[in-house]
């Protein structure tokens, strides 16, 4: 079959949403039917031997299914989360051995392949697309933008001004053919960097012709609700451009330090979805493009919607959207995209694959405490999840009760209920004891109920997590949510430490919806999680009543009425409104005082203004002060994109001081 490959092309997308990502646009002219593939490999991170092993048996799966045109997923090669060691000698030298064999697989092929690769460019990682063909790498469309911080932002907003590569650095490549590691015959580096620049107007035989091909290697990761945007935009691209676009996402054996892959593959012709994937798979995906179809988008040239029209139209709907700003109540739960229980599967499977993944990789079963509160309750069910996924039973989960001095009878009973009905491994150590000994030894008179007393209770459950981890196989799965860690509400090296963190991304009122969500599942006879034919009714009325149940520490005595002594909600404020600031003020960036004027206009109904601004002062105070915990914070698996972990999500000093937000809130409050 006759496939030129006639133009190479980095270029801006005309739709806002994809208008800060570089596409690598491709025209490819074919005078019959075209057979299209994108792949998503299982992978090994930074074990070039392994993935190629793997990328070789779906390219030779390509060839037997007649593929003519193959797109590889985002760094199948190296993997996508192999952060610094994209700069190892090693690393770098075993990738340029491995593109060469690569290429020579082609050799007897009527293959063109699509490789994604990460390249160091003077002393920058880049991302980068090798076009493949006949034996040989043809050309390699460059990104303009260092790896580095694409990464950092999930190769979701690539727009960096200054991180941009003027052509002379680009140029600057030429040195790359005079080395022995590329003095091979699979590379022919003076024809790419005349198809990188589109340098091919002093050359008659390469004029450009053919339909536009828009190759989107991907490494986001997936998060709630996040796809169907993203499917949204890459339709609506490929309509309004009257392209093809080839959409791989990274997926298995990627890193879950921070979220997980989901392997998406999407194959859009004009508008049209003609192949998908299912999430959390590898493998082909594979469609066919009829010669007449080509045909037409050729004729439409791609250019249907001017860039800077639709960029300023989209900027234009930005604007007055955000003029027209409704402020929700519950920023976090999305209500407006997805139903409850969607919501709750999707969320549910993301955090599940994320803890599969990391058990996998080190062998071990998961351990966590269980307290008879909301987050330990959605902790369980994530376990209860990961074991299905991974298809392990439910009593490979160590599930810990650990009462204390300032335990209540109804947490314990909650927490043994919740147990004995998921037929986990459920255990109950007594920390009583324990507590009263070390604070003896530090010298502690164990009746002063202060942040000492409370602290080494945390502590003291941290400490037996991590020795029943060490002494079971296990891996401490961590609790703590988004809400408690933008306050810092945690013990420094208690509950605040773990092996792997499954709440971290969901703030407390979504937690709280997801376990709504939970229970009605139960009660309606649907189990939200693999279970041997457990008690339904005995676990939804167990989360039924958590529901019901103020939030606390219980870090002090119950009174002598069993009540609970210790009241997080009345210390820090509602959660609704802790959420309400943490979604406005840290992830949109937006001035305390128009934090405190929306939340007076949303809460009024519930609570007066002089509340909201104590409120909102202390959230500001306790973010600041916090920040030194947040900085050390286990990795965990991401369901939302909004994070406080220091790895690659938010970074700030921890001495950083709160007067200039103070300050700004004080002197709009004096003006009103």
């Amino acid at each position: 079959m006759d496939v030129f490959v006639s133009e190479l092309i980095l270029q801006t997308s005309g739709n806002r949403a994809l208008a800060e990502d570089p596409l690598n646009r491709v025209r490819i002219f074919c005078h019959t039917d075209l057979t299209v593939g994108v792949a998503t490999p299982s992978v090994r991170v930074g074990d070039i031997s392994f993935n190629e092993r793997a990328i070789l048996a779906m390219m030779s799966e390509a060839v037997n299914a007649g593929v003519d045109i193959l797109l590889f997923s985002e760094r199948a090669l190296t993997g996508a989360t192999c952060g610094d060691l994209y700069r190892h000698d090693l690393l770098v030298d075993e990738l340029h051995l491995s593109i060469e064999r690569v290429a020579q697989a082609t050799e007897d092929t009527q293959l063109t392949l699509f490789l994604p690769v990460p390249l160091l460019m003077n002393d920058k990682i880049i991302k980068a697309i090798l076009w493949i063909h006949l034996g040989m790498v043809g050309g390699l469309m460059v990104s303009p933008f260092e790896l580095q911080r694409v990464e950092k932002d999930d190769e979701s907003i690539y727009l960096f001004p200054n991180r941009f590569f003027d052509e002379s650095e680009v140029e600057d490549l030429s040195y790359i053919a005079e080395t022995e590691t590329y003095e091979s015959p699979y590379w022919d580096y003076a024809r790419h960097l005349a198809l990188y620049f589109g340098n091919n107007d002093d050359d008659e035989d390469c004029e450009s012709f053919g339909a536009y091909f828009d190759l989107i290697p991907d490494a986001r990761h997936e998060w709630t609700g996040d796809y169907r945007r993203l499917r949204n935009v890459l339709i609506d691209h490929s309509k309004s451009h009257h392209s093809v676009v080839l959409y791989a996402g990274a997926g298995e054996g990627e890193s879950v330090n921070e979220g997980v892959f989901a392997g998406r593959r999407l194959i859009v012709c004009d508008g049209n979805v003609l192949a998908e994937s299912r999430p959390f798979t590898t493998g082909l995906t594979t469609a066919v493009i009829r010669a007449e179809d080509l045909e037409a988008i050729e004729r439409k040239g791609g250019s249907a919607v001017d860039a800077d029209d639709a960029c300023d139209a989209c900027a234009r709907a930005q604007e007055k959207n955000q003029n027209q700003e409704v402020y929700e109540r519950f920023p976090f739960v999305m209500k407006e995209e997805l139903d409850a229980s969607t919501f709750f599967h999707e969320t549910l499977t993301i955090q599940g694959q994320g803890l599969r993944s990391r058990l996998a990789a080190t062998g071990t079963r998961p351990i966590l405490g269980l307290s008879g509160g909301l987050d330990s309750a959605l902790a369980l069910l994530v376990c209860l999840e990961a074991a299905k996924i991974g298809g392990f039973s439910p009593d490979e989960i160590i599930a810990v009760s650990m009462p204390g001095p300032g335990t209540s009878v109804k947490s314990q009973s909650l927490a043994r209920q919740l147990g004995e009905a998921t037929y986990v491994d459920f255990r109950e150590i007594d920390i009583t004891k324990a507590v009263a000994l070390h604070l003896d030894a530090i010298g502690h008179d164990g009746m002063t109920h202060d942040v000492t007393y409370e602290n080494a209770q945390a502590r003291e459950r941290t400490q037996i997590l991590m020795d029943l981890a060490n002494m079971e196989g296990g891996l401490v799965v961590g609790t703590g949510d988004l809400s408690e860690s933008a306050l810092g509400w945690c013990t420094y090296n208690g509950d605040h430490m773990s092996m792997y963190s499954v709440n971290a991304s969901v703030a407390k009122t979504a937690v709280r919806y997801l376990i709504e969500t939970a229970a009605t599942l139960f009660e309606e006879g649907e189990s939200p999680v693999e279970l041997p034919d457990g008690d339904k009714s005995a676990i939804s009325a167990a989360l039924r009543e958590i529901l019901c149940r103020p939030v606390s520490p219980e870090l002090l005595p119950p009174h002598e009425d069993g009540s609970l002594r210790q009241i997080t909600e009345d210390v820090v404020g509602p959660y609704e409104v802790i959420d309400f600031f943490l979604w406005h003020m840290v992830f949109h960036c937006k001035k305390p005082s128009v934090v405190y004027d929306a939340a007076v206009k949303v809460f009024s109904d519930t609570y007066d203004d002089s509340s909201i601004e104590r409120w909102l002062k202390g959230f500001i105070r306790r973010f600041f002060r916090s920040q030194f915990k947040r900085s050390a914070s286990p990795e965990g698996v991401a369901a939302f994109p909004w994070r406080l972990s220091p790895q690659r999500a938010w970074t700030m000093p921890s001495d950083m001081a709160p007067a200039l937000w103070l300050e700004e809130l004080e002197a709009h409050l004096e003006r009103l």
